[in-house]
């Protein structure tokens, strides 16, 4: 047989006068209630648990009730260790706020070979980690917490509790060298990103990638390759080289580099890479003639047709008058 001793205390500034209620589980479930000492109320087994009502219980600041319940082991429960928890469940709080009000204590059983008898080894209690720090309230469901109040969780014991007050918790800070966005639509694109998620809340850090090699351009999927019928651009080759592109007015790629054959545009001479324009030569400024001369061969040469009808000795004036004509004596 083992007895459990229960202390109930109202560690309150207030006096406790209510319905209470007790629930204890034995884990693992070896053993049978068969006596109970409370005043002012009874124990009963709920399946695998062991329920005590106080009808009507009051208990002032400081003030403490004391309940023991004995339990009978099974003989096959031989050096099993048994949990027994015990919770107090109050129908006047059921905001979350109250705290130290479940416990758990750990029992070794050893049953010796010659004897038979039963020997309870008490283990040190488990302690619960229900405390919250001040300034914060204590729920013990989350869902209870409301909406956008930041928390933190303890756990000890057997025992989960939530830490919560108003405000929201900051996720951590992105890494060095990444900028932070709070949505995925303002990352720019093609840029690498990844998402940070606490108490309710995402942010995203997302920073450029780095520049394609050579003259190779970035995909929509993030790869990197040659724009459609550019020549120069080659990835890189095994050995971890990029192909250098040919020379000034050649085309292709090294070694292979052919001459670009483009014929000059309008205006210009020599070869497409080392065209150069065609001088302008300008014909030279003819002088024009005196007051009653005209200029051309046709007009001298009947000037000649002219003077060879004339008598010999006559010469024709520059105005072409033969009245003008003077004589000119002969050797």
């Amino acid at each position: 047989m083992v007895r459990y001793t229960l202390k109930i205390s109202n560690n309150g500034g207030g006096a406790f006068d209510d319905t209470l209620f007790i629930r204890d589980t034995l884990s693992p479930p070896v053993g049978k209630l068969i006596r109970s000492s409370i005043g002012g109320g009874e124990c009963r087994s709920l399946g695998l648990q062991i329920g005590c009502k106080f009808n009507r219980l009051h208990l002032a600041p400081g003030q403490s009730r004391i309940v023991e319940m004995d339990f009978r082991i099974h003989e096959a429960a031989r050096a099993a260790v048994l949990t027994n928890c015990a919770e107090l469940v109050s129908q006047a709080s059921l905001d979350g706020s109250r705290s130290d009000d479940r416990d758990c204590v750990r029992v070794r059983i050893l049953v010796p070979e010659e004897t038979g008898s039963i020997s309870p080894i008490w283990e040190p209690p488990v302690r619960p980690v229900d405390t919250c720090a001040q300034n914060w309230t204590m729920f013990r469901r989350r869902s209870a917490i409301p909406r956008r109040w930041r928390f933190y969780r303890l756990e000890g014991g057997g025992t989960i509790v939530y830490c919560a007050r108003k405000g929201r918790l900051r996720p951590p800070p992105c890494a060095v060298g990444w900028k932070k966005y709070l949505s995925r639509s303002a990352i720019p694109r093609n840029w690498r990103w990844y998402r940070i998620r606490d108490n309710r809340r995402s942010v995203y850090c997302a920073k450029r990638r780095p520049p394609c090699p050579g003259r190779q351009v970035r995909q929509p999927d993030g790869s990197c390759k040659c724009r459609r019928n550019d020549e120069f651009c080659k990835g890189p080759s095994a050995g971890g080289s990029t192909t250098r592109p040919c020379p000034r007015g050649t085309i292709g790629r090294r070694p292979n580099c052919k001459k670009i054959s483009r014929p000059c545009p309008r205006g210009t001479i020599g070869t497409w890479p080392n065209r150069r324009k065609i001088p302008r030569i300008n014909p030279p400024r003819i002088r024009p003639c005196r007051p009653g001369w005209r200029r051309g061969q046709q007009m001298r040469a009947r000037d000649e047709a002219q003077a060879a009808t004339l008598p010999e000795g006559l010469l024709l004036q520059p105005d072409r008058s033969p009245l003008r004509a003077v004589s000119i004596a002969a050797p």
